[in-house]
């Protein structure tokens, strides 16, 4: 039981030490010091160094599907999936480049050259637009979109959107910005529902895909 817990403590602080310097800014060094584990301990535990990170980056998708998604309630099912936009993006609660979605960050960071974390980054992506359609399936099938609404495309959107304010966040001074923009996209996400005709930008497309 000890060994299984100091496993779980030793990922959750991969997690953090990838989610913060990336995959090819980690050495095994500095997965040593900070995890206070010997090089061979840590092969013998995880298998690799992308064996690690492919763990790391299931358990922050884990910890977003059962925390934010899972938990998240509203008036309508677009008021519940707007909240969860809210809530699950880091951009809400970090700053620095914490603030960046982990997954989306990864998939942008170049130089990867491991099957492994390929095969996991694709799963994990996957399983996010999966999440995303049965949410706004659960609207469409509530009366709050169109009968014939694309809900593949809506999540696909949503995702884009999504990838897009993680890679804003990551410039200079922009993280207020990033802020505005996630605030915008639930307020987006919540208008599809009301049929507003006046909505811009994202917003636009969204509504098309609503009513495809």
């Amino acid at each position: 039981m000890a060994q299984r817990h100091d496993r779980a403590e030793a990922l959750h602080k991969a997690l953090y030490l990838f989610w913060e310097k990336g995959f090819n800014g980690t050495s095994i060094k500095d997965l040593e010091h900070h995890l206070g584990m010997h090089p061979g301990s840590i092969y013998a535990a995880f298998g690799s160094k992308a064996g690690l990170f492919a763990r790391a980056l299931q358990l922050y998708a884990d910890q977003m599907m059962s925390g934010h998604y899972a938990d998240c309630v509203g008036e309508t099912k677009l008021h519940a999936l707007a909240e969860a936009v809210r809530q699950s993006h880091p951009i809400a609660q970090h700053d620095g480049p914490k603030a960046a979605c982990f997954i989306c960050k990864s998939l942008m960071e170049t130089g990867i050259d491991s099957p492994e974390v390929h095969a996991a980054l694709n799963r994990l992506a996957d399983a996010f637009e999966d999440q995303f359609t049965e949410m706004f399936e659960q609207a469409r099938s509530a009366g709050e979109l169109a009968t014939d609404a694309d809900c593949r495309a809506l999540a696909q959107s949503v995702q884009t959107a999504l990838a897009g304010i993680s890679t804003l966040v990551l410039r200079p001074n922009r993280q207020e910005q990033a802020r505005q923009m996630l605030e915008q996209l639930a307020l987006d996400i919540v208008a599809l529902g009301q049929g507003s005709p006046s909505m811009g930008g994202f917003a636009s497309g969204l509504a098309g895909q609503s009513r495809a």
